[in-house]
């Protein structure tokens, strides 16, 4: 899980709690946990009847200018096992109101055509029509959308008795990085204070609770987000960077900084199309089990990049709160870019050594099903809504099928011409 530490001294402000409007239209603002002190902040009653909630959650509860630590936990977008630590709310964050209605006065969030026209595009082996404006150049695409995200053009409504899972870690404030509910038909995302997502079976609404963290949409939609999505419609996502050789293709799974990233770009470098970079959904096609395309990115922190690319400087930043940078794969970027579903071939679990020599050893599958199931996506949250069993379902039929190699190679990125070569040899 990657977390973001800034230098910045935690929040002064924490969170809103969910409170009655009083009778001048104002909600209490609450210091510190250690504090008494009170004041009140003055926001405009709703209008419209879809606002006419008795509790509201109001906007701006979260500001990077006012409290720019909370994005290290608003940023964690993989959740790796722990042992559990329950949402206990108390008296204090939960309403006597048996619904509660989020509400943003952003431009971007409450416009009901917030663009003219959406773009077609495809990510993860699906086509989705969306109003955002993503920097990743996403392979345009004129068939049916199979989902659509776009900004709500109404508040995202849940109640606290639908939250089914919240995140052990948390902002300074003791927020979760992230909150789910079970509404109905849908799931309902909650990111610190900052965005709510609303996820149904074929369209994605958002809400974006304070514009400084517009940039932070992208990053959420095209990590838990669509990742939960998928898992939902039953392809479970590894933590793995892919390329495409031949007709199929071979996964590299690892955790972060493990090597995935690299180990696929010395193949690109060598020719061969990138598939995806960190995470890699798994579509069943009835006895085959297929890796499906991210999308044309990968992400580098700067010493790898100035190996790879020559104009490393003008890259831009992956979020500005990191160094790691976008490297634009296929037009106007490195290499080139394979938007077609392909048959795993192999799976290698990458180990970097002090020693010179390189290793291709098959492991058992009792061991890479462990392996799998490790550096599988969001694991907290497919526990939460009970859909381990058919994970596992997944995973035992991957590693049944495609032999899985533990890649020992040495350190240092000199190397990796050579640890590419021996790939190549191994797949030939």
């Amino acid at each position: 899980m990657e977390q973001i530490h800034l230098s910045e001294s935690p929040p002064l402000l924490s969170r809103f709690n969910r409170l009655p409007l009083g009778p001048s239209g104002q909600v209490p603002l609450f210091f510190s946990a250690k504090s008494a002190t009170t004041q009140s902040l003055p926001i405009q009653r709703p209008t419209s009847a879809s606002n006419s909630a008795a509790r509201l959650l109001p906007c701006g509860t979260r500001s990077l200018s006012t409290a720019p630590s909370a994005i290290r936990w608003a940023l964690s977008a993989r959740h790796t096992p722990s042992a559990k630590r329950p949402y206990a709310p108390t008296s204090s964050t939960l309403p006597n109101s048996s619904r509660c209605t989020t509400c943003c006065t952003s431009p971007m969030a409450l416009s009901p055509n917030a663009a003219s026209t959406l773009s077609r595009v495809g990510v993860y082996g699906v086509t989705v029509a969306t109003d955002l404006d993503l920097i990743p150049s996403l392979p345009p695409r004129s068939d049916t959308p199979d989902l659509h995200v776009v900004a709500a053009s109404e508040p995202i409504e849940f109640a606290d008795q639908d939250l089914f899972y919240s995140s052990p870690t948390r902002d300074p404030d003791s927020v979760p990085a992230i909150r789910l509910y079970r509404v109905e038909d849908r799931f309902v995302a909650r990111f610190v204070d900052a965005a709510t997502f609303s996820i149904g079976s074929e369209r994605i609404e958002y809400l974006l609770h304070d514009d400084t963290y517009a940039y932070a949409l992208e990053l959420w939609l095209l990590g838990t987000v669509l990742a939960f999505w998928l898992e939902w419609r039953g392809v479970p996502a590894l933590h793995a960077s892919a390329v495409a050789l031949g007709d199929g293709a071979v996964g590299f799974l690892a955790s972060k900084q493990g090597g995935k990233t690299t180990l696929a770009m010395s193949l690109l470098q060598q020719g061969h199309p990138l598939l995806t970079d960190d995470l890699l959904p798994l579509g069943v096609e009835g006895d085959a089990i297929r890796g499906q395309p991210g999308y044309p990115q990968m992400r580098m922190w700067p010493a790898h990049v100035r190996h790879f690319v020559d104009n490393s400087d003008s890259l831009r930043r992956a979020h500005p709160y990191t160094d790691k940078r976008r490297v634009p794969i296929g037009t106007d970027g490195l290499g080139t870019f394979c938007d077609d579903v392909r048959p795993l071939q192999a799976l290698y679990l990458p180990e970097r050594t002090d020693k010179t020599s390189i290793q291709i050893q098959p492991v058992a599958p009792t061991e890479a099903l462990k392996a799998a199931l490790r550096h599988s996506f969001l694991p907290r949250l497919v526990e939460a809504a009970s859909w381990q069993a058919r994970r596992l379902n997944v995973l035992s039929q991957l590693v049944e099928q495609i032999p899985v190699w533990q890649l020992t190679y040495p350190e240092g990125i000199e190397h990796l011409p050579r640890v590419a070569d021996a790939i190549l040899d191994a797949e030939a």
